[in-house]
């Protein structure tokens, strides 16, 4: 089997044309005795009025053509996808690979460009040589299709209508590094690393492990430290399109321990630490922009509510070192790969 991205850049909707243009990616899968994807590309581009490829960047409608080998015929499909939408397939079926490629020509034209059938096509693709052994002789072969300008589909093939269906969810591993405030009176620094799971419709996701610590935070002649270990679960509403990028809200909740440690300062020789449970809300914006085919860059800004409220202080002399506010703030910058 061969696989040959191309990307074109085309004007039209499934159903009907476009004001203008809509960036597209083709990608060709057949077995080596049917005709290549140069063909392929070729007969495409001769029933189509504009094509220009898309960037990686972009987010673009997607035409994904593969044809199979099934004894004693053969079977093509075009599956047609939209950005964050349900996507539809068309199927045909023929006794050689090449009639089925024309057929898959012809729909696939169709659906970029609804002026497609205007237009005088060449002959039909050869098809590549093969050693499939000759058809038997009670089984003679039909007669050939009658030139006709992007006719019905080539005899000795099945069209089936579109039919549709559901994409399957896909899957994200990252990394994040955050700054946040709502444990500790400064600003603490840390990481993570989140597993996301995103929907056919784009609802996601997001499962964090973090941990953060704010450093030495001092109070007239006394120090203490602070950190955060612990584990959120967000979930995000189909996002909003910002040029190559993607803006989405979420709602989230985190649970974990906090530690507030005293410091050894000067007159001070006894500290102690305690770990506490930690659960809050959230509500956060989060900014994708995709880099490279599966490669995605995003920033969060997020307002926190903290549900665990509790003040930190020294014991001797009384002095109170925090108290976790009603509402804090946190941001986080990553990068994430998603499968498949």
């Amino acid at each position: 089997m061969r696989v040959a991205p191309l990307a074109v850049f085309f004007s039209a909707l499934l159903g009907g044309g476009l004001a203008s243009a809509e960036p597209i990616r083709l990608s060709y899968d057949a077995p080596a005795d049917c005709p290549n994807e140069e063909q392929f590309r070729r007969r495409v581009l001769e029933r189509v009025t504009r094509g220009d490829p898309a960037s990686v960047q972009e987010f673009a409608r997607t035409y994904a053509v593969r044809v199979e080998q099934s004894e004693p015929a053969y079977r093509g499909s075009v599956t047609f996808r939209k950005p964050d939408e349900e996507y539809a397939v068309r199927e045909v079926r023929g006794a050689s690979c090449a009639a089925v490629v024309d057929a898959l020509v012809v729909v696939t034209a169709l659906a970029i460009d609804a002026n497609a059938m205007e237009i005088e096509p060449e002959a039909p693709l050869p098809a590549a040589p093969t050693t499939a052994p000759p058809a038997e002789s009670e089984s003679p072969p039909g007669p050939p299709p009658g030139p006709a300008p992007i006719s019905p589909p080539p005899p000795g093939f099945d069209a089936p209508p579109p039919r549709a269906t559901t994409e399957p969810a896909r899957w994200t591993l990252g990394a994040v590094v955050a700054a946040k405030s709502a444990f500790t009176p400064t600003l603490a620094l840390g990481g993570g690393a989140f597993f996301e799971l995103e929907s056919t419709r784009r609802w996601s996701g997001r499962l964090t492990a973090s941990y953060a610590d704010s450093g030495p935070v001092e109070r007239r002649d006394r120090a203490a430290r602070f950190a955060l270990a612990g584990g959120s679960l967000d979930g995000c509403h189909p996002g909003l399109r910002l040029g190559i990028g993607e803006l989405t809200t979420c709602a989230a909740v985190e649970v974990g321990a906090t530690r507030a440690e005293g410091e050894r300062t000067a007159g001070v020789e006894s500290v102690r630490s305690a770990w506490d449970p930690w659960v809050s809300l959230a509500a956060l914006a989060r900014f994708r922009l995709p880099i490279a085919d599966r490669l995605e860059m995003h920033a969060d800004a997020a307002m926190v509510f903290p549900l665990t409220r509790r003040t930190f202080s020294f014991e001797t002399p009384d002095i109170v070192v925090y108290r976790v506010p009603l509402v804090a703030w946190a941001a986080g910058f990553g990068a994430s790969y998603r499968f498949p």
